[in-house]
């Protein structure tokens, strides 16, 4: 697009890339006061920063499209007698309705709180299991020991897999391309891979959803496929299923898993916070998933389009333009939030129900009750089996991957059965 001079904008403030990545909290604060709405020229889009103007975008799904945001590549010509479109192209936060009203109606019902409260008793198994494989060693990377597998195996006990180590790598693998391929731009080489994956898993699910459609079970593909839509009484067909499930599977790992990682780090960063969780963890293992979500969410930003020209904090945002909806710099509004920078593990439930970690209205995440019950028996088990755990370097830098929309920490070096070091 074209940027005009007068366009507001935060100097060269890029949320993106290092350094604001790791800390664009300053100037969020500073935009929420001076320019609650600017441009990222850079980017050509628009950032909206307060919690009201994005509380209310969210709900405003008609001026705030999510049906252009999400531009997967085509499937190139040598690939279409395999796949006519990547699976995860049709994703239901990249809707708008009557299509998303219609299949999100369905999909529901395979993924409520009681739906993910049956399971906890199986993910909490899963966290032992995995615990016990490396709770011997004294010290490792917590993201690549924990973080990155739990949520892998959680998701899949979700749909009713049981994959072998091959297939899980694969499916992580695949999780990451919808990822990338969604917000970044590949060459053509990173493309082939993704798309020769892409084929694979496509088979892979379809392999899946024949096999339940002939031994129903009680696990999500199972309910997913008896799940009637309520108005006309249809189900969903195979492409259907295979974009839900998939939407299950990406958005459950790399987003669940770095917020495993960010939850760990919060508290091992200050040792009177872990010891105090560790002490009673049924009190505040779900606090702090929800004051980690404000604070620190996985996805930090949602994209929007705008069907019109739009004023928003007397700022006008023209018709056609991509919006990012900053859900991180809402969830630290003080006019929502008392002393919003203040990581809090006894924040009130009241404060807490009004983050934005997890969206807001129509595109609410899908797999919200999924995400808390697996956050928190993560967390559960890591204080209870490990009460000793502490940072392997408590002054150290944490890494962080680039991104406007899915921030993760790389490596979590942590240690265990040795006295901690002084920070001093």
């Amino acid at each position: 697009m074209t940027v005009h001079t007068e366009c507001p904008h935060m100097g060269d403030f890029d949320p993106g890339k290092a350094p604001d990545v790791y800390d664009p909290w300053p100037t969020l604060a500073r935009a929420r006061d001076e320019q609650p709405v600017f441009l990222l020229p850079q980017y050509g889009m628009w950032v909206v920063t307060r919690y009201a103007d994005v509380r209310e975008a969210l709900r405003d799904i008609e001026t705030f499209s999510s049906g252009a945001h999400i531009n997967f590549p085509p499937v190139p010509e040598k690939y279409r007698d395999q796949l006519e479109e990547h699976p995860s192209a049709m994703q239901l936060n990249g809707m708008d309705p009557p299509r998303h009203t219609y299949l999100r109606r369905i999909a529901q019902k395979a993924f409520t709180p009681a739906t993910a409260k049956a399971r906890e008793p199986e993910f909490r198994e899963i966290a032992n299991r995995l615990v016990d494989e490396f709770i011997d060693r004294g010290v490792a990377d917590l993201v690549d020991v924990f973080a990155s597998k739990f949520p892998l195996y959680t998701a899949s006990a979700m749909l009713g897999l049981d994959p072998d180590p091959e297939t899980a790598a694969e499916m992580k693998q695949y999780a990451t391309d919808a990822v990338v391929l969604s917000v970044d731009p590949v060459t053509d080489a990173q493309l082939d891979e993704a798309m020769v994956r892409a084929i694979r898993f496509d088979r892979f699910m379809r392999g899946v959803i024949e096999e339940r459609r002939k031994n129903l079970g009680d696990d999500v593909v199972s309910l997913l496929i008896k799940a009637r839509d309520d108005e006309s009484d249809q189900a969903l067909n195979d492409a259907e299923l295979v974009s839900v499930v998939t939407q299950s599977l990406v958005g459950g790992i790399d987003t669940t898993g770095a917020l495993i990682a960010r939850m760990a780090y919060m508290l091992l960063s200050v040792p009177e916070r872990w010891d105090r969780v560790c002490a009673d963890p049924g009190t505040y293992a779900g606090t702090v998933v929800e004051e980690t979500l404000r604070m620190h969410g996985p996805i930090r930003a949602v994209g929007r389009t705008t069907t019109r020209d739009v004023e928003v904090a007397g700022t006008t945002i023209p018709e056609g333009s991509f919006v990012l909806l900053h859900t991180g710099s809402a969830s630290r509004d003080p006019s929502t939030f008392e002393a919003p920078e203040r990581f809090e593990i006894e924040r009130s439930a009241g404060e807490l129900g009004q983050q934005l970690g997890l969206g807001r209205g129509t595109h609410f995440c899908l797999g919200a009750p999924f995400a808390r019950v697996a956050g928190r028996v993560a967390l559960e088990t890591l204080t209870e089996m490990m009460p000793d755990l502490h940072l392997a370097d408590p002054d150290g830098e944490i890494e962080l991957n680039p991104s406007l929309f899915v921030v993760a920490i790389q490596q979590l070096d942590v240690a265990w059965g040795t006295p901690q070091p002084s920070a001093a």
